[in-house]
């Protein structure tokens, strides 16, 4: 049934945007729509129960990011939008049986929060993200604001696992983009001053969102009852499915086309995408 449930919102979500926006579309658009539709044709669902709920889509996973892809770029009031939504439905469903003990029985009727799709292609064994990096992104910067929130040790162990993994040489491996981020991340997650200048936008962006999402959490105030249902709530009620492109050549195609919300890519991105695209990864 959870299966089914997912799967059905994914394609509800697709086929309503394509009906609407086919009612809006002049002749002349009509090849965009259709290359839409040839779009659903190479996605197809992948592993929709393990990645359902946002602690098994990150938990001990390693994603890498192409190099034609922008840097992680959200701002604070697209983060804020994100944290507003999520408290907004969670304490919905919190504030109704705070007084309750919090048991697994309570908590799994929360209702879910739906984060919509993020798209993958495998390549060598390496798993790269072709949409959604700024949402996963956004998540294990919560999730380290959580990590450090929590004085409980299972919690911890639980929330770093979707922040990092363990190397016996390189220590903390990042879940995203590791080798670009490990600077920035290194700093959060040791508390220690990060060394400028940046050598990339991303490793600003990082350091600059999570200041912002640790002032929203302390904002907040929440107790330890209520902390301890929205790191459940976090890791278990956050739904997100991935869709893995079968065929590489799409992959450019896919980003330029998925990419109609949240920052608005620059000609320059798209135009990039298109060329690196006709390329073989290996080249």
């Amino acid at each position: 049934d959870y299966d089914a449930f997912v799967l059905g919102e994914v394609w509800h979500i697709i086929l309503a945007f394509l009906t609407k926006e086919n009612l809006k579309l002049k002749h002349a658009d009509l090849a965009f729509l259709q290359a839409k539709k040839e779009l659903i044709k190479h996605l197809r669902a992948n592993h929709i129960v393990a990645l359902a709920k946002n602690k098994e889509g990150l938990k001990d996973k390693t994603y890498y990011i192409d190099f034609y892809q922008r840097e992680y770029v959200w701002s604070d009031e697209t983060v804020k939008t994100l944290l507003d939504d999520i408290f907004e439905v969670f304490e919905q469903s919190y504030f109704p049986v705070k007084d309750a003990e919090m048991t697994p029985d309570v908590m799994e009727k929360f209702s879910w929060y739906y984060m919509n799709v993020f798209i993958t292609n495998k390549i060598n064994n390496k798993i790269y993200i072709v949409d959604g990096q700024q949402r996963l992104s956004t998540l294990t910067l919560i999730g380290l604001k959580l990590y450090k929130m929590t004085p409980i040790i299972q919690r911890k162990n639980l929330l770093l696992s979707c922040i990092c993994g363990q190397d016996y040489f390189e220590g903390e491996v990042y879940c995203i983009d590791n080798k670009k981020r490990k600077r920035a991340m290194d700093s959060l997650l040791h508390d220690t001053d990060f060394v400028q200048p940046y050598l990339n936008q991303t490793e600003q962006t990082i350091i600059e969102r999570y200041s912002y999402i640790s002032s929203y959490f302390d904002k907040k105030n929440l107790d330890n009852k209520q902390l301890e249902a929205f790191i459940y709530y976090f890791l278990n009620k956050l739904v997100l499915v991935e869709l893995s492109i079968d065929n590489q050549d799409d992959t450019a195609m896919v980003f330029e086309v998925i990419n109609d919300r949240g920052e608005d890519l620059k000609p320059f991105e798209i135009l990039k995408g298109k060329l690196i695209g006709a390329l073989n990864k290996v080249d």
